[in-house]
C-alpha cells in the first residue's frame, strides 16, 4: 500500500526477494555514500559501489529471477543508464517505454 523509497540496492533487494514489489520506479544514478562523496567527480553524477546503480539492480533481478509482476518503470535522466536498464527489462517483459 503506497510507495517505499529506498536509496540503495541493498535496501531494495529484500522487497523484491519477498515478492512485495507490485510497482517500481527506478533511477540509474543513485548517488553515493558520504565517504565516496568526498571524491572529485569532475561534474558527473556521483555513484559508488556502496549504493549501486539502477542497472546493478536490474542485473540482479535478471540473475535471480525476482522480477515484480509489473515491469519496473525507469525515470532516469542518464541516457546510457536508462537505455541499458530498459534493454534488460524489455528482454524479460517485452517492449516497455520510459516511465510506463
Amino acid at each position: 500500500v503506497g510507495w517505499t523509497w529506498v536509496k540503495t540496492i541493498q535496501e531494495a533487494k529484500p522487497y523484491f526477494e519477498r515478492g512485495e514489489v507490485g510497482e517500481s520506479s527506478l533511477d540509474h544514478d543513485l548517488g553515493c555514500c558520504e565517504d565516496c562523496a568526498k571524491e572529485d567527480w569532475k561534474g558527473v553524477m556521483p555513484h559508488c559501489s556502496h549504493f549501486g546503480t539502477g542497472l546493478d539492480l536490474i542485473n540482479w533481478l535478471e540473475a535471480t529471477g525476482h522480477w515484480p509482476k509489473n515491469p519496473p518503470r525507469v525515470h532516469s535522466f542518464n541516457p546510457w543508464g536508462r537505455q541499458a536498464m530498459l534493454q534488460i527489462i524489455n528482454k524479460h517483459y517485452g517492449s516497455v517505454k520510459v516511465g510506463e
